[in-house]
Order: structure tokens, then C-alpha cells, then sequence
């Protein structure tokens, strides 16, 4: 794209040349440094792109080999300028948008993130704002280093990195895995229950065994004791170490209502402009006698062009509308939303029955999902010791 851009600037001729052998053309515009692009060969006919500083030297080549060299078509700034050399409003303007082209490669027009899963965008965006980085910020005046400590400090990210790509600003940023606490091995524990439930199986690694399968046990009842005697009646410390599963009983709840409403499109536009250079803002309005209030959806279009930003707000008028439900398509929805959150909350655990109750209440359908489960119960619980 740049580039394009800068073979504008300047300016460039397409052309095409007749004649035998025209690849002698290309080797000796090699051996002179003239640079061709877009090279397109048809029989004895060639055609290319060349700038216009070196089409000069293009023409004595051709007449050297006696090839017939025939323009197309110019194009670019030069060409441009000379065909509006007289109205004077037209190079002013030319002249505006190259000083507002220039200034605006002087700033940072984009801020992208990139790594994030768990922290919000907006939490980033204002510890940069805090150090100075936001849109429309003069790049010299920006300190990376400062922004990266303030980022690793104020959020949970093991590692960041912010890189300068013209008038985009890059960050990229890896997030800290948490981890579970542990308990350190110096500290003694013992292992209880998580929930109510019934003993399927037990797996003791460290420790004194207080239950036994079968066994119907209540939350915080002791499972594994932290305490163990030795073959001499002796009493002493360990940290506990096992897993016990055991069959338990969850629900799950959800609901919707019946009295469904739609918003529609009633066909009625409003349509806003919004100029933004730099800092300032400049409102453009054509619909001055229609007035915009909740009914409206909006819709905003951004075109950017340099430090040049040309906003688009559509106002589209919306009517509500009531909409018979269909009870089957609603138990089918209210089935999904519980698979959904049992796959969130359940992800660990078995479950070997399951049972979906729906009832209505206030114009409004509920769903109760019971499950049996099989799942570890235990947790770790230190010892205090005095």
C-alpha cells in the first residue's frame, strides 16, 4: 500500500512497446537501473509500468532497438497537478491535506491489543491513556518503557510488549496463569468433605482413614484425618493426602419469559456526520428537524484517513411488537442455556442421571434440572496448631 502511495507521488507512465525480441528491452532496463513492474508480454508486444523520471531513458532505449513505444496512460501527483495548475483552489486544498497527512504520521492513530482473554480491553486502553498512549498521541512523545512497567504492575499479565508501526500501536501482552494455593509442605492439614453425599470410593495417599465406603457423610465432616498413630500407640502430624468420591445430588435453575416482544425496522433513517481532527470534533447534520430519542438503533461507520477521521451515525426507528411464543421452541432454548451452564459448573464431575422438570409461573417458563453425580468430594483444610 505504501508503496503504491509513493509510485503515485511521483508519478508513473503505463506504456507498451511493439517490436521483435522485446525481452532485449527488459535486460537492458536491468543493466541501467530503470526500474518496470506490472510486466505484461503478448507475443511481440510488451506492456509495463515505469516512472516518469525514467521514461526518458526508456525512450532512447526503444529507439536504440528500433522498438515502436506508444503511452497509455499517466498517472500520479505530477500529472494531476499539471492538469489543475490553474485553479489555484484545487493545489491549496492539495497542499491542507499534505500538511494534515504529514502531521498525522507524527501521531498514533490505532491502538491494538492483542493476547487478552480474561482482562478487559478498557482496563489496558486507560493505563495507557495514564501514561500518555491514546488515539491521536504524538508519537515522540510516548515512553514504551513507562507504559509496559505501569501495564505489568497494575494487572495480572506475566509478560508485555508494545511495538510502533507507523501510525498503529501494537500490544501484546500474556496473560498470568492463577494457579490453585497450596498448601506448603511444612504445614499440616486434614481432608474433609466439599458437599453432602454418599462414600462411592475412597483413595488415601497420607493419613488416617475416618470413613468408609457406603457411608453417608454431611459437609465439613471430617474424611481424612491429618493425625496418624504409629506402631507404638504414638500420635503425630502429616498433611493428608487422598481423594474421595462419592454419589451426590445438584440442580440447576433457569428461566424465561413468555410475553416476548421484537423490535422491527419501521423503514425511517436518520442519517449524522461527525468529522474528528485530532482532538476536535466537528458535528455535520442534513436532518435538522427530526429528533432522535430510545426508539432509535444506531449504527456507526468509521472511514480513517490519516489524521482525518470521517464518522457515519445511522439512526434506524424501531416499533416493538409482541410475538407468540411456541412452549416446545422455548423448552428447547431453556434445555440449551442448562447444558451450557452445566458444562461451565460440571466440567469435573460425572453424572449418571439427570432430570429436567418444567413448570410455568407469572408468564414465565422455569426449568429445574436434578442431577446424580459422582464427583471427588474432598478439600483441604489446615491444621492450626497452637
Amino acid at each position: 500500500m505504501l508503496l503504491k502511495f509513493i509510485r503515485w507521488m511521483y508519478g508513473y507512465v503505463i506504456f507498451e512497446i511493439t517490436g521483435n525480441k522485446t525481452e532485449r528491452l527488459i535486460n537492458s532496463c536491468v543493466r541501467e537501473k530503470i526500474n518496470l513492474w506490472d510486466i505484461r508480454k503478448n507475443k511481440n508486444c510488451l506492456s509495463s509500468r515505469i516512472s516518469i523520471n525514467d521514461f526518458k531513458n526508456l525512450e532512447k532505449i526503444s529507439k536504440k532497438f528500433e522498438f515502436e513505444l506508444k503511452i497509455k496512460k499517466k498517472i500520479g501527483f505530477p500529472v494531476f497537478i499539471k492538469k489543475n495548475k490553474n485553479k489555484s483552489w484545487v493545489l491549496i486544498t492539495i497542499f491542507i491535506f499534505m500538511i494534515l497527512g504529514y502531521l498525522g504520521f507524527l501521531r498514533i492513530w490505532i491502538i491494538e491489543i492483542k493476547g487478552i482473554e480474561n482482562i478487559e480491553k478498557s482496563q489496558i486502553l486507560n493505563i495507557l491513556s495514564e501514561t500518555g498512549i491514546f488515539s491521536g498521541s504524538i508519537r515522540k512523545k510516548i515512553n514504551i518503557h513507562i507504559s509496559e512497567n505501569e501495564i505489568m504492575k497494575k494487572l495480572p499479565v506475566s509478560w508485555v510488549a508494545i511495538n510502533l508501526h507507523g501510525v498503529k500501536l501494537e500490544v501484546l501482552i500474556k496473560e498470568k496463569i492463577i494457579t490453585p494455593e497450596m498448601v506448603q509442605k511444612n504445614e499440616y492439614c486434614n481432608i474433609k468433605s466439599a458437599c453432602d453425599g454418599q462414600i462411592e470410593r475412597i483413595e488415601t495417599y497420607k493419613g488416617t482413614t475416618l470413613v468408609s465406603v457406603g457411608d453417608t457423610v454431611i459437609k465439613n465432616q471430617l474424611l481424612i484425618s491429618g493425625v496418624v498413630e504409629d506402631y507404638f500407640g504414638n500420635n503425630y502430624f502429616v498433611k493428608a493426602d487422598g481423594k474421595v468420591f462419592a454419589k451426590t445430588k445438584k440442580e440447576l435453575f433457569e428461566k424465561t419469559d413468555l410475553n416476548r416482544e421484537v423490535f422491527f425496522d419501521t423503514g425511517k433513517l436518520i442519517s449524522k456526520f461527525k468529522i474528528k481532527i485530532f482532538n476536535l470534533e466537528i458535528p455535520i447534520s442534513f436532518d435538522f428537524n427530526s429528533e432522535i430519542d430510545e426508539n432509535y438503533r444506531a449504527e456507526n461507520e468509521e472511514h480513517n484517513f490519516l489524521c482525518v477521521n470521517i464518522v457515519k451515525e445511522k439512526y434506524y426507528e424501531q416499533k416493538i411488537k409482541k410475538i407468540e411464543v411456541n412452549i416446545d421452541e422455548v423448552k428447547e432454548e431453556l434445555k440449551e442455556k442448562i447444558a451450557q451452564i452445566e458444562q461451565e459448573k460440571f466440567h469435573e464431575i460425572d453424572i449418571i442421571d439427570k432430570n429436567n422438570n418444567f413448570y410455568e409461573e407469572n408468564n414465565t417458563l422455569c426449568i429445574k434440572s436434578e442431577y446424580v453425580c459422582i464427583e471427588n468430594i474432598s478439600k483441604v483444610e489446615e491444621i492450626l496448631l497452637e
